[in-house]
């Protein structure tokens, strides 16, 4: 990329570079929406008995969930999704798989502040994010209803962590952001078990960015 062209994104307002963001993520995804349900979405969702009814809904909360969620870990979020679809759409999969997208761009949003936060660069924030917003490696898990909890998972990981980085090690004890922050990363277990390795990230966040931190200032005397 050129000097003018990361001036020019740079100059560009907010709210213009989310709405790229959001018109990109939902346009590689558009032919999606008219797709049917695929792979284990059958017995999640289309033959799912427990789904159908809110009476259900406490079932989420006892050892009989394994029975009839269709899920093989604890992953109520995402079968508390498939209740909300349910309700909404009944089994037309366009809901289903509009709802996936939705997701998608929730998580391509939360990136771009994520990495606006920890790097303070808008232009390589946007360019990451437009990146991740296409890349093919995610098409599994929004082409897949039954996949969704990795969207979800990484929606309450990002969120989790952005919480966390807007706090100071000296709010950190009693601010509402960091509280938000152990919700959010709570959320991210209970949708997919990979969100338990918040903790090791924030790690390594607060050892490298502590360090940079330490010679910056050595150097800016």
């Amino acid at each position: 990329m050129t000097r003018r062209e990361s001036k020019i994104i740079k100059n560009l307002h907010l709210p213009i570079l989310i709405f790229v963001i959001v018109c990109l993520s939902q346009f590689v995804y558009l032919n999606s929406l008219s797709n049917q349900f695929v792979y284990d979405d059958e017995f999640t969702i289309v033959t799912n008995y427990f789904i159908k009814t809110w009476n259900n809904l406490p079932l989420l909360f006892s050892k009989d969930y394994f029975r009839y969620s269709g899920e093989l870990s604890y992953r109520p979020v995402v079968t508390l999704s498939y209740f909300i679809d349910y309700s909404l759409w009944k089994l037309n999969p366009f809901g289903f798989h509009l709802t996936n997208t939705l997701l998608h761009t929730l998580n391509s949003v939360l990136l771009f502040f994520l990495l606006k936060r920890i790097f303070n660069c808008r232009t390589t924030s946007f360019i990451t994010t437009l990146i991740f917003s296409c890349h093919p490696v995610l098409t599994e898990a929004v082409n897949a209803v039954s996949y969704r909890e990795d969207l979800l998972a990484a929606i309450f990981f990002i969120a989790a962590f952005l919480l966390y980085v807007k706090t100071s090690k000296d709010e950190r004890s009693f601010s509402p952001a960091y509280f938000a922050s152990v919700g959010c990363y709570l959320l991210g277990i209970f949708s997919k078990e990979m969100a338990i390795t918040l903790p090791l990230l924030i790690f390594l966040y607060d050892l490298v960015f502590t360090k940079v931190q330490i010679l910056s200032n050595k150097f800016t005397r």
